[in-house]
């Protein structure tokens, strides 16, 4: 399963602010000079960091680490097993493949598939799908991406 950029960009904001959010209420009944338990002392603000100042630092980390994060290739291991309707083992596909980064796009290339290294036509087809997302324009890649 791939979930697009733009989803997992808004779900890691999500994130920080789930995070966050504990000590954004801690703030603010420090400030009304309630704490929530009798026993524990409200902190002194000239020494406590603004809440805001940390989620908004930490959303900037979140976002610079999602961008860099498309710099690396890396190897991802994916196994089909299909089972008859007994449970046995019925037929298995094992396929490594290497991501890797091109025009900013992440592309997927078969590195082996049960072992052995691909044959000469998947070979093929991926060399021209690697060339046409090389030769793409900043254009082509919008359309490809709406539809």
């Amino acid at each position: 399963m791939r979930i697009s950029m733009t989803r997992l960009t808004a779900y890691g904001r999500v994130a920080v602010l789930l995070i966050a959010s504990p000590g954004l209420f801690a703030q603010g009944e420090a400030a009304r000079g309630t704490p929530r338990d009798a026993r524990v002392a409200p902190q002194d603000d000239t020494i406590a960091p603004d809440v805001r100042q940390i989620v908004e630092s930490s959303i900037a980390a979140t976002e610079r680490h999602w961008k860099l994060r498309l710099r690396y290739s890396y190897l991802a291991r994916d196994e089909d097993r299909r089972l008859d309707v007994e449970g046995h083992l019925k037929s298995a596909v094992v396929d490594v493949s290497r991501t890797i980064l091109v025009n900013g796009v992440p592309f997927d290339q078969l590195v082996e598939r049960n072992g052995r290294p691909p044959s000469a036509e998947e070979q093929r087809i991926q060399k021209e799908k690697f060339d046409k997302l090389r030769r793409e324009t900043p254009e082509q890649r919008i359309a490809r991406v709406r539809a």
